[in-house]
């Protein structure tokens, strides 16, 4: 599995301001253990600045960030290591995109089903 930035393919030439990179990067570097996470957190941004200012049409498709987002103000973490992505309370084996497409998604960011699981975990 490979996390990459899907803005930079998708427009090199649009990228969020060097100053908002830069002070994401001081936040991140102490506050997001994982090096993957927070280059995630980089490209969430890169995102956000491709859907507000690109000349590309882009697809009306859900944000592929948002659950990564969700996960970090619910105060979530993951960790990447021998090829499974650790959520704490369950691991996910990372394999290409065409593996895990579905027509569905598989996670449930409402906030009340996350609440109850949040209940259930503790």
């Amino acid at each position: 599995m490979n996390f990459f930035d899907i803005a930079e393919r998708i427009d090199p030439s649009t990228r969020a301001d060097p100053g908002l990179i830069e002070r994401l990067d001081e936040f991140t570097s102490g506050n997001v253990p994982e090096f993957i996470a927070r280059r995630m957190c980089r490209a969430a941004v890169h995102w956000a600045e491709l859907r507000k200012s690109t000349k590309v049409e882009l697809p009306d498709l859900l944000d592929p960030y948002e659950p990564l987002v969700v996960l970090y103000e619910r105060g979530g973490v993951f960790f990447v290591e021998n090829g499974v992505a650790d959520f704490e309370l369950r691991r996910v084996p990372l394999r290409d995109w065409q593996a895990n497409l579905a027509p569905e998604p598989i996670v449930e960011i409402d906030p009340a089903v996350l609440d109850d699981v949040d209940r259930e975990a503790n």
